[in-house]
């Protein structure tokens, strides 16, 4: 349903962690890298990156729904060993870069680090939204796929589908409130 949105989301990312990277390496050359504490314990913000580490791998929780859906079981623990393993080193190199071209004056998001009325500075972080508006509905599919089959749904197709789209807006939503409440 989702393979054209979530493929152009996924190239949107990709071109923006491309740029990110070039931009925080080009820094790095020509200004050198900047110190960077290990663990800031003057305040909270190790404590914030602790907690956003949890985001790396959100993707855990569709292990069963993909296992279970998966044609061939033997390969899942493969794929998903490979696909968490270079998300992991992507994370890695990304953070690691811009601390070291910034320093600490690194911005919590990374696309604030671009520069202020740069083209970029306002391309890039609207062309990121767009992206995660096309491939976060695939994580609600699947969550979706996973707890509808548990519910006992009218027979009347009509009725059915219109419960299956209340529920599907009611997860959306709240998904929707507890990221914007938490944000």
């Amino acid at each position: 349903y989702f393979t054209g949105a979530n493929l152009l989301g996924l190239i949107i990312s990709a071109v923006t962690y491309c740029y990110l990277l070039g931009y925080a390496g080009r820094l790095i050359a020509y200004n050198g890298a900047k110190p960077v504490m290990l663990f800031d314990t003057s305040d909270f913000n190790s404590l914030i990156w602790l907690g956003q580490c949890g985001y790396m791998f959100e993707m855990i929780t569709f292990v069963v729904p993909i296992y279970e859906t998966a044609i061939h079981k033997d390969s899942v623990f493969t794929i998903i060993l490979a696909v968490s393993g270079t998300l992991m080193l992507m994370y890695l190199i990304i953070g690691y870069t811009t601390y070291l071209a910034f320093g600490d004056q690194t911005e919590e998001i990374a696309l604030l680090n671009l520069p202020q009325g740069s083209i970029a500075g306002y391309v890039l972080p609207g062309l990121y939204a767009v992206s995660g508006a096309l491939t976060i509905p695939i994580n609600n599919f699947v969550v979706c796929l996973s707890y509808e089959p548990l519910v006992s749904w009218p027979s009347e197709t009509l009725k059915r589908k219109w419960l299956k789209n209340l529920g599907r807006f009611a997860l959306v939503s709240s998904i929707f409130a507890v990221t914007w409440l938490g944000g």
